[in-house]
């Protein structure tokens, strides 16, 4: 039987926003179970070539993260583009904006890519983030 495109778009949306929802509620292990094993982040501060390493960061972002809002879903078949607001406790980056572009495989978060301006961060942390971990 043939799933409809509906019916994909419909998966991609309720695997996104488990992801969010997990991330919102710094549910790290539920974030990790949306992620697919051969997982890739790309962004213009880091990538990641594997979901354990990509939870290790958001773990330490949720650290700082009040919570997100959530702007706009776009969903076309596999693939998502969400719009968010991060809110966190740091006055410089307090009101962090971001989009996303996920691909979605087998029911799990496959790729991220991730855009934002990270003039802020690099400021804040220079050009190496990982010396800020």
């Amino acid at each position: 039987m043939n799933r409809s495109e509906n019916d994909v778009a419909s998966d991609t949306a309720a695997v996104v926003e488990a992801f969010l929802d997990a991330f919102d509620r710094n549910d790290f292990e539920r974030v990790r179970a949306q992620l697919a094993g051969a997982f890739v982040y790309d962004g213009p501060l880091d990538h990641f070539g594997d979901p354990d390493s990509f939870v290790r960061d958001l773990e330490k972002y949720g650290q700082v993260v009040r919570r997100i809002e959530r702007r706009r879903l776009f969903v076309d078949g596999d693939e998502a583009c969400v719009i968010l607001t991060f809110i966190t406790t740091i006055p410089a980056i307090e009101r962090t904006r971001m989009a996303m572009w996920l691909r979605v495989e087998n029911a799990r978060i496959a790729r991220i890519e991730g855009f934002l301006d990270p003039r802020a961060y690099v400021h804040m942390f220079g050009e190496d983030r990982s010396a800020a971990s």
